[in-house]
Order: structure tokens, then sequence, then C-alpha cells
């Protein structure tokens, strides 16, 4: 993984990080679906 290669992947990535730190039992719902 290159952090600063392709700035909308890291940005998703941060996002989707943000997303099961603030959100564990919604993020287990959409990985079980």
């Amino acid at each position: 993984h290159k952090i600063g290669t392709g700035g909308t992947s890291g940005v998703g990535y941060l996002t989707k990080a943000t997303t099961i730190r603030l959100f564990p039992e919604l993020w287990a719902v959409r990985t079980e679906l």
C-alpha cells in the first residue's frame, strides 16, 4: 500500500476507516450482506 498515490483512493480509505471506527455495528452488518 502506497500512501499518496491516487488521492481519491486515499480519501476513500480514510473515510472507510472513520466509518468503521464510528459505526462498528453498521459496518459489521454491511460486511455480512
